[in-house]
């Protein structure tokens, strides 16, 4: 294989996810309102900056585990596992207390505004961090054209 083709698929990536990314801030401040835009742009900082306190260490781990192990062809530790019990565990949780809102936003306050928002901010947040760990490996294992394609197809699908 080429060996420059690691880095012919992250530029691809990149360039893709650029671009989507142009199309997606275009689209939202044309078509949302000030109010809209701002409560998305707030949601979506407080979410982010989630991802990094919770997955950003993870993903530190994960990848130095998996780089040390792929050197020397060992199997990837069962302590390892513990990472993927973690946010497994804290998902549950956080999925719980947020149709607990859900409910509560709706009976109690007669509107869906802010149960909606929580709900999906936090299945974005784990759906999004997971798949950062996993684009992680993928790129520590030097599989970088799937971890592209994967990214390619999120940033599409967005």
């Amino acid at each position: 294989m080429n060996k420059y083709s690691g880095l012919i698929w992250i530029v691809l990536s990149q360039i893709v996810l650029m671009g989507v990314n142009l199309l997606m801030l275009k689209l939202m401040t044309s078509n949302l309102s000030v109010e809209s835009f701002g409560v998305y742009s707030l949601v979506m900082t407080i979410i982010l900056f989630l991802r990094q306190v919770i997955y950003d260490p993870i993903s530190c781990v994960v990848v130095k585990e998996c780089g040390s192990k792929s050197q020397v062809s060992v199997p990837i530790s069962e302590g390892l596992e513990i990472v993927r019990f973690i946010p497994d565990r804290v998902l549950i949780l956080c999925i719980v207390a947020a149709v607990i809102l859900f409910f509560y936003d709706y009976l109690v306050l007669g509107s869906l505004d802010l149960g909606v928002i929580v709900l999906f901010s936090i299945m974005y947040l784990f759906s999004n961090g997971a798949q950062g760990v996993y684009l992680a490996v993928l790129n520590i294992t030097s599989r970088r054209g799937l971890a592209s394609i994967i990214s390619i197809l999120d940033s599409a699908f967005k």
